[in-house]
């Protein structure tokens, strides 16, 4: 992990679109931050590089709750595309504005951009992997996407949750194996769970006891072990 202060780019403004925006003025905690449609893919010439955002026209909006019809910036963690690109047609499971947002606190976000049409266009693909929120469009994966609820897809079963403890043995690895830690270097987390994994607030501590000045870490690790992202200083 290269340790250069960022800010949070969890891509806050990501998901699916279509016409509700009168549901942002009624927010339902209880509704999922889920949202489903078909789509096909659009040439963006200003995103011919990106690695992590691609554009979508929607065909078929099929559950949950979106801002607009029309097309959708999906955005998702570079080490998720799959080796044979993204599909052309495309069942996209998206979150709004976030991943680790809840809809209530998504939905409040992106009324407060109804002019920027960017923002309130760009989604999250499923737990920001592609492999999981930007499906080949197939009537295999129509019938197993339509078999799982929204609940379900908002958030990982319980017997599939990691511990806090595991999680935070994920990180500290992760931490130690870093070409830019210090010998007698320790971590300090604080928690908090998140609908997929955990979210971790490292403070980094020198030898000596006291914090070196930026030495911190947001490190988000999910329920399949893996690092989903990071954000830091030092």
């Amino acid at each position: 992990m290269t340790r250069l202060i960022s800010a949070l780019t969890l891509s806050l403004a990501t998901l699916l679109s279509a016409g509700c925006i009168s549901g942002l003025r009624c927010l339902d905690q209880a509704t999922p931050n889920v949202h489903i449609a078909y789509a096909h893919q659009v040439e963006d010439v200003e995103l011919t590089n990106s690695l992590t955002l691609i554009k979508y026209k929607v065909d078929t909006i099929c559950r949950g709750k979106f801002v607009t019809n029309d097309y959708v910036y999906v955005g998702f963690s570079e080490g998720t595309m799959p080796k044979q690109g993204l599909p052309k047609q495309a069942i996209l499971v998206l979150h709004l504005s976030s991943w680790h947002q809840t809809y209530a606190e998504a939905a409040q976000f992106v009324s407060g951009f109804d002019g920027d049409a960017f923002t309130i266009r760009t989604y999250d693909a499923l737990q920001n992997d592609a492999r999981k929120g930007i499906l080949p469009d197939t009537l295999e994966n129509r019938q197993k996407i339509a078999a799982i609820s929204l609940q379900e897809l908002a958030q990982t079963p319980r017997q599939e949750q990691i511990s806090k403890a595991r999680a935070i043995e994920i990180a500290t690895v992760m931490l130690r194996a870093d070409p830019e830690s210090k010998v007698g270097e320790t971590y300090k987390f604080k928690t908090n769970r998140y609908p997929y994994g955990w979210e971790l607030f490292c403070d980094i501590i020198n030898s000596n006891g006291g914090q070196n000045l930026g030495g911190f870490c947001l490190i988000y690790v999910g329920d399949d072990g893996e690092i989903k992202h990071i954000a830091g200083g030092e």
